[in-house]
């Protein structure tokens, strides 16, 4: 089986389906059809030996009805007065008792149906009418046969005119009725052609149809020349009921059905059967018949589901195909278009129905991708546009320091210095990153700008880690949060305010918060959420956050809790690298 599978696998999908689809419905319509043979036959079979049952069942009651008849003759013969009277007296001569004899049975029998009626008296004298150039002639055998048996009747042998006529022999004991008196043998010879008249009607054109005695001596027959004789062993007539067998006769295997005439034998004791032979070929022509028949739509329906294995293949590998060109587009540059198969709910549906989703999520990621280019690109020409020549900017700041220095303006000095640091950091040759030593450095020269500028209106504490300064990050993160806890935070309280930058490193991410215990927001209101308050040369908390998610990822940002009165804690999260990365 695993040797076929893997076959199978060494061939394209469509011709899998059409070897596979082909090999089921060939497999079952040929069991099917066997099947449907094998109760065909049956059936044949059975109605074949039904209706020769039937068919000896109707010669049966022929024969019953041609036997009763004679029956009867016998009976009224044997009841004759005249006819009693004439045989019992042993004082007339043989040649008067001949001539009364035959007077008495002309009026009595039909010559017609009846050859000769014979007696054999008690001294052996034979009377016989002789009235159609046959004359019977019992002989002591049959006599014998006669005397040793229970039977009223007696029909054992055939006897043969001198123009080739067959001759069927009733015998039976003769008793004066009205005596009692035993006087004889009466012997009733029929001709073969009118025990055959009896039953012609009722047998099968195509077979052999016969009388035959128990000991397998055909009576009556379609072919006279097989009259009289034992065409089988009589082994054959064993049995009871109606039986057939198989066995060769005249060179053709053929079929030997037996039924007895049961009526008969229980009324008069006379043996009698009724025996067809039917050459095989009779019964297996329709068989054969059925057979080419059955072998006709076995091909056509191979042929049909050649072709229907071929449209079903078909139909099956199209919307594979369809979806394996869309595949192959991967990498083309041409736009992805989704596949709209037909209304199926099979597994390709639903393959289907998994690459569109692909298709969507694949579009909708480059949009937001070229999205955030676009973006990208915004902010950085907002970040050149917000540079100025550092050249310039460091020389005119280099002059105003040593201008405060010989002037002795102290103030004037440390606020070009921190000046100067601060332009020094937030340019930083273009830079994206920075350490976070130099990120704080940049947000202690931003306090110091302001401190000038808002004089004992805050503090700054600052609470980093150890080991976290070689730290390469995003630079400016930290200064706009601190530069809106300055302005919105501290700057509309009363008194002195209180500002703490903190960083840490949290397993491969650092975290930096800072915290202020100025006037608050509400969250619900959003009035002080990133990207409402611009920051230092246009980098507001906004462009802070979406910078980071750039960088980073979504799963890093910025986060803001604040409580009205009390003051506003922001969360920095970014991930620390620490080795250099070049743009």
């Amino acid at each position: 089986m695993k040797w076929i599978v893997n076959q199978l696998r060494k061939i394209n999908i469509s011709t899998r389906v059409f070897l596979v689809v082909s090999f089921c419905i060939i497999l079952f319509t040929s069991v099917m059809l066997h099947l449907a043979q094998m109760l065909a036959v049956g059936t044949i079979e059975r109605n074949y030996f039904k209706n020769t049952e039937w068919t000896q069942d109707e010669m049966a009651k022929g024969v019953e009805l041609f036997i009763s008849d004679l029956n009867m003759l016998s009976i009224r013969i044997m009841n004759n007065d005249e006819l009693g009277k004439l045989l019992g007296d042993d004082t007339i001569s043989l040649e008067y008792k001949l001539l009364k004899y035959r007077q008495i049975l002309d009026n009595m029998v039909d010559w017609n149906t009846v050859g000769d009626v014979v007696v054999v008296d008690k001294g052996g004298q034979v009377l016989s009418v002789d009235k159609k150039n046959f004359s019977g002639s019992p002989d002591k055998r049959s006599i014998r046969k006669i005397e040793s048996s229970n039977q009223l009747l007696w029909m054992d042998t055939v006897e043969t005119g001198d123009d080739g006529t067959h001759y069927v022999r009733l015998g039976r004991k003769y008793n004066y009725y009205s005596t009692a008196r035993w006087i004889g043998y009466l012997f009733i010879y029929v001709p073969e052609t009118v025990l055959f008249s009896s039953f012609e009607d009722m047998s099968e054109p195509a077979a052999f149809s016969m009388i035959v005695t128990g000991d397998a001596v055909v009576l009556s027959c379609r072919d006279k020349e097989k009259v009289g004789s034992s065409l089988f062993d009589k082994s054959l007539l064993n049995g009871s009921g109606f039986r057939y067998s198989y066995m060769p006769y005249q060179g053709q295997d053929c079929i030997i059905s037996v039924k007895d005439i049961d009526s008969i034998r229980d009324t008069l004791g006379c043996d009698l059967k009724t025996v067809v032979i039917n050459p095989k070929r009779n019964l297996y022509q329709s068989i054969l018949h059925l057979k080419r028949l059955i072998l006709i739509v076995q091909i056509a329906v191979t042929l049909f589901a050649l072709f229907l294995s071929y449209i079903i293949s078909r139909r099956i590998v199209e919307p594979i195909h369809k979806l394996q060109e869309k595949l192959n587009d991967f990498g083309s540059g041409d736009e992805l278009k989704p596949v709209y198969l037909k209304n199926i709910g099979d597994e390709i549906r639903e393959l289907e129905n998994t690459y569109n989703e692909m298709i969507e999520r694949i579009t909708e990621l480059v949009r937001k991708n070229n999205e955030e280019k676009i973006e990208q690109r915004k902010l950085q020409l907002i970040a050149l546009q917000a540079q100025i020549n550092p050249h310039f900017l460091y020389n005119t700041l280099d002059t105003i320091i040593w201008i405060a220095k010989i002037k002795k303006q102290k103030e004037i000095e440390d606020l070009a210095m921190a000046l100067t640091g601060f332009f020094r950091i937030s340019l930083h040759k273009g830079d994206k990153y920075i350490l976070v030593k130099d990120e704080i450095e940049f947000v202690n020269n931003f306090v110091k700008i302001q401190q000038i500028r808002f004089p004992n209106k805050f503090e700054i504490n600052y609470d980093i880690q150890e080991g976290i300064g070689s730290c390469r990050i995003l630079k400016i993160i930290i200064q706009p949060f601190v530069e809106n806890a300055i302005k919105h935070g501290i700057g509309p309280k009363n008194g002195m305010g209180h500002i703490t930058v903190r960083g840490y490193k949290k397993g491969e991410d650092i975290i930096f918060e800072v915290l202020d215990d100025g006037v608050g927001f509400d969250e619900n209101t959003k009035s002080q959420k990133a990207g409402e308050n611009g920051g230092l040369n246009g980098y507001g908390v906004k462009n802070v956050h979406e910078r980071i998610q750039l960088e980073y990822g979504q799963d890093y940002g910025v986060s803001i809790a604040s409580i009205p009165g009390e003051g506003t804690r922001v969360t920095i999260k970014v991930r620390c690298e620490w080795e250099p990365q070049l743009q």
